[in-house]
């Protein structure tokens, strides 16, 4: 069973500096600053939607049709879950106690299940009945090394190429390079 995702909070911090962009490109002057922000937030979407994962720390909010076993929470990687809440058989919203389930988390994901002895509650049927709360992403400054220079080297290409027509070059969805550095992380989405 899938989940729609959506943002309950802001992103916290940057995953990557305007000083970090602009020594990457070799830029000493500022009158492109507002340029070279818009490709380091379209280099944040890109890495984000490519691997699967979340890059800035923030809360999530998972909503399913019912309770499955497990649930699995995706777009990690998921450091906690906050709370988990449902709409039971007559129509009330309730929050299941913490007590109640147990949660696995692996690197990009994590998966809620019943706690040994008890069984998830009955809900009414239709959509969206079942939500979860769930911090992801990493902490300002603890992004992986590989996708920070995955990210340069984005912010690089859409410096440089800033129209969208390539002639007589071989070209891909995403350069080798980055994907290669990106890879790891999208395997582990999957996992």
């Amino acid at each position: 069973m899938y989940a729609r995702i959506s943002e309950k909070t802001e992103a916290i911090g940057e995953a990557l500096s305007l000083a970090d962009a602009k020594a990457h490109l070799r830029v000493d002057y500022d009158a492109e600053d507002a340029l070279i922000s818009a490709y380091i937030a379209v280099s944040i979407q890109t890495v984000e939607q490519y691997c699967g994962i979340t890059l800035l720390q923030k809360t999530l909010t998972a909503r399913f049709d019912g309770f499955a076993n497990p649930l699995i929470l995706r777009r990690g990687p998921v450091v906690s879950v906050s709370e988990v809440r449902y709409v039971d058989s007559i129509g009330v919203s309730k929050t299941v106690p913490q007590a109640a389930y147990s949660v696995s988390i692996d690197r990009a994901r994590a998966r809620l299940a019943p706690a040994s002895g008890v069984a998830w509650p009955a809900t009414i049927s239709g959509m969206d009945v079942v939500e979860v709360d769930y911090q992801v992403g990493y902490v300002s400054g603890a992004i992986p090394m590989s996708i920070l220079h995955a990210m340069k080297l984005l912010v690089g290409h859409y410096y440089e190429n800033r129209t969208p027509v390539n002639i007589g070059n071989i070209t891909t969805v995403l350069p080798f390079t980055i994907s290669a550095l990106l890879g790891p992380y999208k395997d582990m989405a999957l996992g």
